[in-house]
């Protein structure tokens, strides 16, 4: 059977790595798109045999360059998220709208099969946010541009290697006293990353 392409932004991250895994195991070839190959292919390279993986280094909002890799492509997969908002155009609004986007509309540009877009439980409900706010209108703007696309809302994805429930945890066991925020009625339906990648994507492929 010929193997079938997968082209995947945020493939250096704990979901990403668990799904290149997976979909290598089972004949997929995979593309992951960096901004930093220096820092990020070697973590992306030991998840599967030679010849599986391809790690191209791009400007994720360079759409002449990242054009390119939809040409190939059967499946794209957008796992680009962001907690906290940073320098170099890092916002809520570019990564979670703008991104996801352009990405819709170069997948029905040409015509790739499925588009896979990782969103967040609970954005409706969270209207004083700006994360949830970039949130929904980032999948606003994917069933624009892709109609059939598919869109997941995890709640807090957990393994050892994330940057939010081990932090968490580690602030548990050294105060003495930790502030429980919106009156403790917050709640959380956690999810281990290699089970999302189980029952919430591979089931796609």
């Amino acid at each position: 059977m010929k193997a079938k392409n997968c082209l995947i932004f945020g493939g250096s991250g704990q979901i990403g790595r668990n799904l290149i895994r997976k979909l290598t195991k089972n004949n997929y070839r995979v593309t992951v798109v960096t901004r930093n190959i220096h820092q990020k292919s070697y973590i992306i390279k030991t998840q599967a045999n030679a010849g599986y993986i391809d790690v191209v280094e791009a400007n994720i909002f360079d759409e002449n360059k990242i054009r390119s890799l939809f040409k190939k492509a059967d499946i794209c997969i957008n796992l680009i998220g962001i907690l906290f908002e940073k320098k170099r155009g890092n916002t809520f609004t570019n990564i979670h709208s703008v991104l996801p986007s352009l990405l819709a509309k170069l997948c029905k540009e040409y015509n790739l099969k499925h588009f896979i877009h990782l969103s967040a439980l609970g954005i409706n409900d969270a209207i004083d946010s700006d994360y949830a706010k970039s949130k929904l209108e980032g999948e606003g703007n994917v069933l624009k541009n892709f109609p059939l696309a598919t869109i997941l809302r995890p709640s807090v994805v957990y393994s050892v290697d994330d940057n939010f429930t081990t932090n968490f945890m580690t602030l548990l066991n050294r105060l003495p006293a930790f502030p429980i925020y919106y009156e403790g009625k917050t709640k959380f339906t956690p999810i281990h990353c290699s089970d999302l990648t189980d029952t919430h994507l591979s089931c796609y492929f």
